[in-house]
Formats: structure tokens, C-alpha cells, sequence
């Protein structure tokens, strides 16, 4: 047998999307079991034709009735609701990362005391010292930005081609700047508010300290 066909929609039926067919074509070559769902386009409100539908099958068929709107409404709600869940995901791994990033400077500092006295002695200011470190804060939240959105570019890829060949769920990818401009200002919050005691502490180097090293 050979049919036209007119249009594809992608759907949750598998990787090759829906086909609409109309209904006596189909049952003239394929026997229908049962079906799970229906769609109905009515001419005017929906009100009376499911009231019509519900007098017709009476208890012989337990039915459940929604509208696009409101599927449309839920998926948006459930979407909102997984992005504020991977924002207080990336909350969690920042501040776990500023304690991080905090031991982290503290060691660096603490391992070039000398260099920091030797600095001191010629002749840089104790805000010289303390910008030092914010720079080094300032280059590793840019690397980690840059590594964590090319990670992430790379690995959402793949995970969009399976949703869309094996589940039907096509999800409009685009770049937004305004939430990537808001995530690049947590980063950069986040790792220069934990490089402000290493700063400090990079800050009261004093000159005096330099006869402890011989």
C-alpha cells in the first residue's frame, strides 16, 4: 500500500514523528484494539460536546478531559519549576565552590608570604597586594565559567538528540544573554566575595616581615 503524506509533526510516538491519517483510511488497513486518547477540535465551546461524550459512554469508560491551554499551562509550570531547581543546584555548587575557591587562596597566600613581603619592601601598597589576589579570584571564576559553559554546550548536545529520537520531546535550544549575563554575575560574586579574606590577609603584609626570612 502507498499513501501521501502531506506533513510530519514530531511526537512522543518515536523518532519519526506523527503522522495524522484520517480515521476511516486507518481502519481500512490496520484493526484498532483501544485507544488511550483523542483529540477533538470542536466548532464553538467545549463545554457541551464533552458533556455530549460523557452522556454517550456513561460508566462503560472511566474519561479525562483537558484542553491544549491547560496542558500548555502545566508543561510551563513543571518547566519553571526545573529551572528554579537547577538555579538552587547552582546556588548550592557555588557556595560550596567559594569555600573552595577560599582554602584555596588562603593557601596560595599563605605560600608566597614571601613574595608578598618582598613586594611590600618595594615599595607596593598593602591595596596593590590585596588587588593581586582578587585577580587571581577574578581569572579562575573566568576559566570556570568558560570550562563550565563549553562542558555544558557539549554535553546538552547528545542529551537533546535523545529526548527528541527517543521520547518526541523537541526543546527549543537558543542562547539567552540575560540569564547567562545573571549566572556570570553569580559566578564572579560568588568567587571574588571568597577572595576577600585572602585579600585582606594579603593586604597587612607588612615590611617588617622580611627579617624572618634571613
Amino acid at each position: 500500500m502507498a499513501f501521501r503524506v502531506g506533513g510530519v509533526i514530531p511526537g512522543m510516538d518515536g523518532p519519526t514523528g506523527v503522522i495524522f491519517i484520517d480515521l476511516a483510511t486507518f481502519e481500512a488497513h490496520w484493526p484498532r484494539g483501544a485507544d488511550d486518547s483523542v483529540r477533538i477540535w470542536t466548532a464553538g465551546e467545549p463545554a457541551p460536546v464533552i458533556e455530549a461524550i460523557r452522556e454517550a459512554t456513561g460508566a462503560r469508560q472511566p474519561l479525562f478531559f483537558t484542553e491544549s491551554a491547560a496542558l500548555e499551562a502545566r508543561a510551563t509550570e513543571f518547566a519553571e519549576r526545573f529551572d528554579a531547581l537547577l538555579f538552587g543546584v547552582a546556588t548550592l555548587a557555588l557556595l560550596l565552590g567559594g569555600v573552595a575557591i577560599a582554602n584555596l587562596l588562603l593557601g596560595i597566600v599563605a605560600a608566597r608570604r614571601r613574595e608578598l613581603v618582598l613586594l611590600r619592601t618595594a615599595g607596593a601598597a598593602p591595596n596593590q597586594l590585596a588587588a593581586l589576589v582578587l585577580a587571581d579570584a577574578a581569572l579562575i571564576a573566568a576559566g570556570s565559567l568558560a570550562a563550565g559553559t563549553a562542558l555544558g554546550a557539549v554535553a546538552s548536545a547528545p542529551l537533546l538528540d535523545v529526548l527528541g529520537d527517543e521520547f518526541g520531546l523537541i526543546v527549543d535550544s537558543h542562547p539567552d544573554a540575560a540569564r547567562a549575563a545573571l549566572l556570570a554575575a553569580l559566578v564572579f560574586a560568588s568567587v571574588l566575595l571568597s577572595a576577600l579574606y585572602p585579600a585582606l590577609l594579603a593586604r597587612r603584609t607588612q615590611t617588617l616581615d622580611v627579617s624572618s626570612f634571613g
